[in-house]
């Protein structure tokens, strides 16, 4: 075996995958820039040199961009799944090199046409985009079988599993309704899905979610396992279990305590005020008044909706002298309070982290406001 083919970083699935009927997928090799038929993924190397038709003085070397490209004698077996475009040189040229570390060439073929990419993690998404192929045109992996295998817009086209491929135009085109919207073959569709499948219509993690189809004035619960097969135009609705709609305390008062052991005076409002007041905020030097307290509402579904805007107190002088329009005034905690339209989170403001986030870090944001 040739050094490339121990020093690649493309991950492989063993010979000829088998998910379409027992049949292997096709294979090719793109040599001098040339599309080149391949019996197989893993064969002996003089067959590419035959196929291709190297003259007996040049050598094959694996394309992987690099002065250290590595060389393919007549008698290597190659795994074309480590790389499969290849480019020849005369022998005479080749001179002892290095083993070579960067990632190969890897070419797919749509058609009989072919592009060269690295990532061998492809999606049908990615394919389809690579090709610029038509949204009437479904994409199919080739199979040594009459039977081809359906790739979806979400579905791995990983470049172990076989990289060559057609595309066949759709008649009448299946679609489903999911939440309303119609859902066809570009975003997923097949005749025969999972619920599972049908949920990721709908949402990233189907795991948190509820899947129903809908059968005239009634609905029937599909668990996510359950394999469906497809009508055109069935509806479904799906529903995400892990609505948040609250706050966690304990989140909240972690966040203030940073402040307090700084020497912050900071309180905590609960529901259902759901406040955070900062307490003698120093105001820009030279202003109407050299501290004042400010008030945050904790927003619903906190941490992962972002804090936003500032309250100051019923009739600060600071309304209207600070940055912001002054808005509606509301008793929050037995005091009245009037909302300023700040937004240190939105727009070209700092982006929301809600892992880097908080209401620790918001008196910064506080702060900058205040000193303007």
């Amino acid at each position: 075996m040739s050094t490339s083919e121990s020093n690649s970083h493309v991950k492989t699935t063993g010979e000829g995958k088998h998910t379409c009927g027992g049949a292997t997928p096709k294979w090719a090799a793109i040599v001098d820039d040339q599309l080149i038929p391949m019996p197989r993924r893993q064969l002996v190397s003089v067959v590419i040199y035959e196929q291709a038709r190297v003259p007996a003085d040049q050598v094959l070397l694996r394309d992987h961009n690099s002065p250290n490209d590595p060389v393919i004698m007549r008698d290597d077996l190659v795994d074309l799944a480590l790389g499969n475009v290849f480019y020849s040189a005369p022998a005479c040229d080749v001179k002892a090199r290095d083993v070579c570390s960067g990632p190969a060439k890897l070419g797919y073929v749509v058609d009989d046409r072919w592009e060269v990419v690295i990532p061998p993690e492809q999606t049908g998404r990615t394919i389809r985009d690579l090709f610029a192929l038509p949204s009437d045109f479904d994409l199919l992996r080739d199979y040594e079988s009459p039977v081809d295998q359906p790739i979806t817009v979400a579905d791995s086209a990983l470049f172990a599993d076989g990289p060559v491929m057609r595309t066949q135009k759709r008649h009448g085109e299946l679609f489903i309704i999911v939440n309303l919207q119609r859902k066809t073959p570009a975003d997923g569709v097949k005749p025969v899905m999972t619920g599972r499948e049908i949920a990721l219509l709908a949402y990233r993690d189907p795991e948190q979610t509820e899947v129903s189809k809908l059968e005239d004035s009634s609905k029937r619960g599909i668990p996510l396992t359950e394999i469906v097969h497809i009508q055109c135009g069935d509806k479904f609705e799906v529903l995400r279990k892990n609505v948040v709609a609250g706050f966690e305390d304990s989140r909240v008062l972690r966040e203030i305590g940073l402040l307090q052991v700084g020497g912050g005076k900071v309180a905590f409002l609960p529901a259902p005020d759901g406040a955070v007041i900062y307490h003698d905020v120093p105001v820009r030097k030279g202003h109407v008044v050299e501290v004042t307290d400010v008030l945050v509402k904790v927003p619903p579904g906190y941490p992962a909706s972002f804090i936003d805007c500032a309250f100051l107190p019923q009739g600060s002088p600071l309304l209207g002298l600070v940055p912001g329009k002054p808005q509606e005034t509301a008793s929050i905690g037995g005091r009245g309070w009037t909302r300023v339209s700040v937004h240190p989170h939105h727009g070209n403001g700092v982006g929301w982290d809600k892992d880097l986030h908080g209401f620790h870090t918001y008196f910064g944001e506080v702060l900058s406001w205040l000193a303007k």
